[in-house]
């Protein structure tokens, strides 16, 4: 027979802070995976695994881009995508690369409108004022 979610209990581990956790129990257990003295060593082992796999290394460092332009970002973030789908750069690497690009396309749009406002405002100055009558 398949439970419902209204079946489930919840996990019945108290932690430190005196609160329940939150996850489910597991099947005709009264704890999850994590806190199961059954499963102890099984989660610990998985925790420690998990870890380790954050851990970036880098063992060649990537090739310096020159980004000045916007189409230069767009070279960038096209290469950051092949380097993905080849395999050759960590996602979470391009990730960051994806995310400071954006910010740099941003700050490229904001300068250019402030290069547009300065023109404006020069030409404004320029004008000679308008006489009525």
């Amino acid at each position: 027979m398949i439970k419902t979610m209204t079946e489930t209990k919840q996990c019945t581990h108290i932690g430190d802070d005196g609160k329940q956790c939150g996850a489910w129990a597991r099947h005709d257990k009264a704890f999850c995976y994590r806190h199961d003295p059954e499963s102890r060593e099984l989660s610990l082992e998985a925790s420690r695994r998990g870890g380790l796999a954050k851990e970036i290394e880098i063992e060649t460092p990537l090739e310096a881009i020159p980004v000045s332009t916007a189409k230069d970002v767009v070279t960038l973030i096209t290469r950051t995508i092949n380097e993905v789908r080849a395999g050759t750069l960590d996602p979470r690497i391009a990730n960051t690369i994806g995310y400071l690009a954006g910010h740099l396309i941003r700050a490229f749009e904001v300068a250019e409108l402030e290069g547009k406002v300065e023109e404006v405002r020069a030409v404004l100055i320029g004008r000679k004022p308008f006489k009525k009558g």
